[in-house]
């Protein structure tokens, strides 16, 4: 791996978590669901329903209006403070960065938006609210992905790495799907569970703050002469 060939990297970063601070799914879920949307959560965890399953099911019994979710997220979820930084990092090497999120698409522009970051290119599930309940599609799914979630992470990486290195960043479920396909995982969480189960490479990192500090992210980013 040539680390410091700046050109040659590629960064897919996970949104709930990873770029915020909570989940924006559970933070809406909890502010306008059904309870019913615990047990649901419960029976995901349990192996019991897909993560697209139990989503749908889950957004269906939320009747807020998308006015009110994009409000309550600008109110309620921060980003991690030293994101904006990584993404100056990133741009400064002029290494791309994509957003890949199995989340839902207004939480990740709401809230990139108001950060003065909606130019990051991002992939995410689609919903639409309304007084019957949200409705949530998946224009990324891919039924024999390995998170069972709505949006395929590896297929973004597939179809937009083209022969670069990769770097993940993640901390979730469906972050499984694409690690095994970097040259560089920085994972906490689920993610990092699985990566040391499955003996996948890492670098453990808890905030934005220490992976711009790791010495692995440093040599990805060096654009000194002669590195």
């Amino acid at each position: 791996m040539n680390t410091c060939d700046t050109a040659d990297w590629i960064v897919f970063c996970d949104f709930d978590g990873t770029i915020t601070t909570r989940d924006t799914c559970d933070a809406v879920l909890s502010a306008f669901a059904s309870p019913l949307w615990r047990e649901l959560d419960e029976r995901f965890h349990a192996g019991e329903l897909s993560g697209r399953e139990c989503m749908a099911r889950q957004f269906a019994t939320v009747t807020a209006s998308e006015d009110q979710v994009a409000r309550f997220l600008r109110d309620h979820v921060r980003l991690d403070p030293a994101f904006p930084r990584l993404v100056q990092c990133l741009q400064t090497a002029s290494i791309p960065l994509y957003i890949v999120s199995d989340g839902f698409d207004l939480a990740s522009a709401t809230l990139l938006q108001a950060a003065g970051l909606g130019h990051i290119p991002r992939f995410a599930n689609h919903i639409e609210f309304s007084a019957r309940g949200a409705r949530v599609t998946f224009p990324y799914r891919r039924d024999d992905c390995i998170s069972g979630g709505g949006n395929c992470k590896c297929s973004h990486v597939r179809s937009l790495a083209t022969g670069r290195q990769v770097m993940i960043i993640g901390d979730g479920y469906s972050d499984r799907c694409f690690a095994r396909l970097a040259d560089l995982v920085f994972a906490k969480r689920v993610l990092l569970d699985h990566c040391r189960q499955a003996g996948i490479p890492h670098v453990p990192y808890q905030s934005f703050e220490d992976l711009i500090a790791s010495p692995e992210f440093q040599r990805v980013v060096a654009k000194t002469a002669g590195v």
